[in-house]
C-alpha cells in the first residue's frame, strides 16, 4: 500500500498547501490521534503521510489555503525566483528561505495595513503556483533585512518616457514574457503621462520576432564596420 504512491508526504503536502512544516506535523498528528485518523494519516520512519483521498478534507479541516485556489498573479506581485540577481542567492536556496520567513508571519514583513508582503499566486491561466513579493521597493528592502543581505533599490526620482515605436511583431507571447516584460518596465521606473506611451514601452519592450531579431543583428555588425 505505501508503495502506491497514494501517501503524501510533507513536501508533496505543503506543494499544495499554504503551510508551514511545524503546524503541517503538529495538524497530520492531530489526525492520526483521533477515531478513524488511521485511515486518513500513516505515521512511518518518523513521519506523517496523508492519504491523498483525504487531501481535500484536511484542508477543510484545518481551514488551509489550496494554493491551486489563490488568486493570479499580476504587476503587484513579483516571484521569487525573479529576485535571485537582486539578492544575490542561489536559486536552489531562495525559495526555501523566503517560505521559511513567510512561515514565521513576521510583523516586519507586513505593509501598514498588515497585508503579508510575502504570498503565492497562481501565474495566468492558473499553470503554476508560484511564491512572490510584493512589488514595491519598500517591500524589498524588508525581505533584504530578513534575509541579512544588502541591496541597491529603484531611485524614487522618476525617467521620463519617451516614444520609441520599436514595436515587437510577434503577436503570441508566453506568460514568462509577458511577466519579465512588465518587470522590465517597472524596474526602468519611468514616468509615462499618457497611455499612448504605456502602450508604446509595452509593445516596444517585448520581445521581438525573430526576423526583427536577425535586421537588429545586421545592422549592428554594418555600424561596426563603419567604424
Amino acid at each position: 500500500m505505501f508503495k502506491t504512491n497514494v501517501w503524501l508526504d510533507y513536501d508533496k503536502i505543503r506543494a499544495n498547501v499554504d503551510i508551514s512544516r511545524d503546524a503541517l506535523v503538529q495538524n497530520l498528528k492531530s489526525v492520526y490521534d483521533t477515531r478513524g485518523g488511521r485511515k486518513r494519516v500513516l505515521f512511518r520512519d518518523g513521519q506523517y503521510f496523508l492519504h491523498k483521498d483525504y487531501f481535500d478534507e484536511f484542508v477543510n479541516r484545518f481551514n488551509l489555503v489550496n494554493l491551486k485556489k489563490v488568486p493570479v498573479q499580476d504587476i503587484h506581485w513579483t516571484p521569487v525566483i525573479r529576485l535571485v540577481s537582486l539578492y544575490q542567492i542561489p536559486v536552489s536556496k531562495i525559495i526555501n528561505l523566503v517560505r521559511d520567513i513567510k512561515d514565521k508571519d513576521l510583523a516586519s514583513m507586513r505593509d501598514e495595513k498588515g497585508m503579508p508582503l510575502i504570498q503565492f499566486r497562481r501565474t495566468a491561466h492558473g499553470r503554476n503556483t508560484v511564491l512572490c513579493l510584493f512589488n514595491s521597493n519598500d517591500a524589498r528592502k524588508k525581505l533584504a533585512t530578513e534575509l541579512g543581505v544588502k541591496i541597491n533599490t529603484l531611485s524614487p526620482i522618476k525617467v521620463p518616457y519617451k516614444m520609441q515605436y520599436n514595436w515587437s511583431a510577434k503577436r503570441k507571447f508566453s506568460d514568462d514574457e509577458i511577466h519579465n516584460t512588465i518587470i522590465s518596465l517597472m524596474e526602468k521606473n519611468y514616468d509615462f503621462v499618457t497611455e499612448s506611451q504605456c502602450a508604446d514601452a509595452l509593445l516596444s519592450e517585448l520581445p521581438k520576432s525573430s526576423h526583427q531579431i536577425l535586421l537588429a543583428h545586421l545592422a549592428e555588425q554594418k555600424n561596426k564596420q563603419k567604424d
